[in-house]
């Protein structure tokens, strides 16, 4: 596994030399030309020995981080006992105005809405306690193209199927999950898309000694991750005696939402990927300690 850094930079006239120092280096760019400025957008690995340069001028020059995404190799992937997939979102819940969609879909009896202002000086929202009560509502068709299986903005922890992708599972034998109806703004049902209902939950198992942010609510006491790349760890003993192919953590997870992660099983990878249904959806691997 190797991390990846994606930087994408604006300039001016650089005076910085941000174009020089990447020339120097043998750094590949791709440079977007706008009316008053141009967009540099480049990537270095960790172990790049010039990684530690690029970074620290970024950051002095730019005023700004790379976006840091582990890179597997395929055999790292294919050993994995569990993964999580990570899939392309194409629209946000409706109506998504004020987060109204939040009393149509879920029970906001345990909801926590409390902000608090975490390490960097940011009011974050805490957002934990939803339990789904009713589906989803798209304000648009699902243009699927080959694609199978999406997320919604601002939802990551819930993934939603072609009739494809309904067919591939319903043919292959994976377990722990059903199906909700997805809606039209006016409550009739949409034929080209459902939402994959994840039955189970794990006991809270993210082993979190090295991570990029933690965020703790300080209403409800709630813990919420921001993962370091590539160190997506969990305690085997939580997934003893689970026989259902995905499920969802009891730890919650993410910057701008609360979210719970999902996890698949490697049966679950295997049918995924051999029946086509992994385009734009990328798998990770767990580790278990």
């Amino acid at each position: 596994m190797r991390v990846e850094h994606r930087y994408a930079v604006r300039i001016v006239d650089d005076t910085a030399g941000t174009v020089e120092l990447l020339d120097k280096h043998g750094i590949k760019y791709e440079r977007i030309r706008h009316a008053n400025y141009d967009t540099l957008i480049f990537y270095v690995y960790e172990d790049d020995e010039h990684f530690a340069e690029v970074r620290d001028f970024v950051s002095h020059h730019h005023n700004t981080t790379g976006m840091p995404s582990p890179i597997y190799t395929r055999e790292e992937v294919e050993n994995a006992q569990w993964l999580r997939p990570i899939s392309w979102c194409s629209q946000y819940p409706h109506p998504r105005e004020e987060f109204r969609f939040l009393e149509r879909v879920y029970d906001l009896s345990n909801y926590c809405g409390a902000y608090f202002k975490c390490d960097k000086g940011f009011n974050k929202l805490c957002g934990s306690g939803l339990v789904q009560k009713d589906g989803f509502t798209l304000a648009k068709e699902v243009k699927w193209g080959s694609r199978s299986i999406m997320s919604l903005y601002w939802v990551y922890d819930e993934f939603f199927v072609s009739p494809r992708a309904e067919e591939a599972l319903n043919k292959s034998g994976l377990t722990g999950f059903g199906y909700l109806p997805v809606y039209k703004k006016d409550k009739t049902v949409r034929q080209n898309v459902k939402q994959l209902y994840i039955e189970e939950r794990i006991p809270s198992g993210f082993i979190g000694d090295v991570y990029e942010e933690r965020y703790v609510c300080p209403e409800c006491n709630s813990i919420r991750y921001i993962q370091k790349a590539g160190m997506l760890r969990f305690r085997k003993e939580i997934f003893e005696g689970v026989t259902a192919d995905i499920v969802k953590t009891s730890d919650y997870f993410g910057s701008a939402s609360c979210t719970r992660m999902v996890l698949v099983s490697h049966e679950f990878y295997k049918v995924a990927t051999e029946a086509k249904l992994d385009r734009n959806l990328a798998f990770e691997p767990v580790t278990l300690v």
